[in-house]
């Protein structure tokens, strides 16, 4: 119970510090709707599932990470992020109307399958995602039943779930869709800035 507390403890914090995930809603929000941005927690939720089946295979069977699979797979993040900084930068010169209808606004401009694949690169390749799990992993006990470490992956990717839709919610209530609309191309440009940043320092480390 206590290496639960401070896996449930350490990911929350996690979650609370904004990262390439939240600025992908974000701008999903921005540029479609309210709809296509829960797919793309859907998504995110998604590779947070496949990132713990293979970290679990790779301890179970390994006993340890490799650490040239988490080297090649900084460089590879580095590149999306940046990718994503100039699709961000790119948006920011476009005009969006908050107000069209969400079932229009995803038919017309991109399907379900694209917004959860979006989603889904993200989280996969955002090396954070797979340096902070494998941290929690190997603070678990070796001696740990896999029923446990299944258990708390379930809940993990929950949390995930349920936050992100959460900040969904929160920034498509009125007074922050009016805000939104005004300050759009400034929260592109951020965002944009923001991957960049979160890039740089990838690459960094």
């Amino acid at each position: 119970m206590n290496f639960f507390v401070v896996i449930a403890v350490t990911h929350f914090l996690a979650l609370l510090s904004p990262g390439p995930d939240f600025f992908l809603l974000l701008t999903t929000l921005l540029r479609y709707s309210q709809r296509a941005a829960r797919r793309v927690a859907w998504g995110v939720a998604l590779g947070n599932a496949l990132i713990l089946v293979v970290l679990m295979l790779l301890l179970n069977t390994l006993g340890q990470l490799s650490l040239g699979f988490l080297f090649v797979l900084r460089y590879v993040g580095a590149l999306y992020l940046f990718y994503l900084s100039g699709v961000c930068i790119r948006y920011a010169h476009h005009h969006l109307n908050l107000e069209q209808p969400a079932h229009q606004q995803v038919n017309a401009e991109v399907s379900w399958q694209s917004l959860i694949g979006l989603g889904l690169q993200s989280s996969l390749l955002n090396p954070k995602n797979w340096m902070f799990y494998s941290s929690l992993m190997i603070l678990l006990p070796q001696q740990t039943s896999i029923v446990y470490k299944i258990a708390v992956s379930i809940w993990m990717v929950m949390v995930v779930l349920i936050w992100n839709m959460s900040v969904v919610a929160w920034l498509t209530r009125p007074q922050w869709l009016q805000y939104l609309q005004r300050y759009t191309p400034h929260i592109y440009y951020l965002s944009g800035i923001c991957f960049s940043i979160f890039a740089v320092a990838l690459l960094c480390i």
